[in-house]
């Protein structure tokens, strides 16, 4: 009777902690985006101020556009492993510090059967 007291009370506990996490992500989100309106309307600002731009919506849309390719091509950079880390990836015996790719490699084979399952 004890054991399952304990584990509605860690359910409880964990829903509660997804909720909280939840909100804060919530919160997070809220802030970028108000953030992001205000970077927005500064680069309006600006570009009210310049008088060689003729459609300043269309400025900002290709900026913004701009931007989030420079983010995308980063982000593949460090998704996509260079040809070179690659063929170190065959090694396994190389020290991970030497690792282009920043992977993991464990020394030893990882045990999984002893794992709790819920």
């Amino acid at each position: 009777m004890n054991n399952k007291i304990f584990i509605l009370l860690s359910r409880g506990t964990s829903l509660a902690r997804r909720l909280k996490d939840r909100e804060h992500e919530i919160e997070i989100d809220n802030r970028d985006r108000r953030h992001e309106k205000e970077e927005i309307e500064e680069l309006r600002q600006k570009l009210l101020l310049q008088d060689n731009i003729d459609d300043i919506e269309l400025e900002i849309k290709r900026r913004l556009e701009k931007e989030e390719e420079l983010i995308r091509k980063r982000l593949a950079d460090l998704i996509r492993p260079s040809d070179e880390s690659a063929d170190e990836s065959d090694n396994d015996e190389q020290p991970t510090a030497h690792r282009k790719d920043n992977t993991i490699v464990p020394s030893e084979p990882v045990n999984t059967s002893n794992r709790i399952s819920n």
